[in-house]
């Protein structure tokens, strides 16, 4: 099952105006990444809810996902999303990291440097 979450939705999540979306570097990444979190927690975590988190700091972009799903360790082996989520962070001296959440489910949280949003 494919998430249609649209540009405009991410862009207002992110806090870039959508007419302006061409002018910040990472945006794409950005948006493509957190479509990939949110689709993997449909697809994947069979949780009933999902936190988002959106933080820029210094050129520094954090995003959380947080979901109440079954957890990392009951999820099948990592597959391509996770590594594309991986790849797209380390473009922008990143990185991705799957853990599961105390609460229960589990936290994927993708960081990306030198942003300009």
């Amino acid at each position: 099952m494919a998430l249609a979450l649209p540009t405009r939705v991410i862009s207002a999540m992110l806090g870039v105006p959508y007419e302006d979306r061409d002018l910040f570097h990472g945006f794409e990444a950005a948006v493509m990444s957190l479509r990939e979190m949110l689709s993997n927690v449909v697809r994947h975590a069979k949780a009933s809810r999902a936190v988002v988190t959106v933080t820029l700091r210094d050129q520094q972009l954090t995003m959380n996902v947080k979901d109440n799903g079954v957890g990392v360790a009951d999820a099948p082996g990592r597959g391509r999303g996770t590594g594309n989520l991986m790849s797209r962070a380390h473009e922008f001296d990143g990185d991705f990291d799957l853990v599961p959440n105390p609460e229960g489910g589990s936290i994927a949280t993708w960081r990306a440097q030198k942003v300009k949003l």
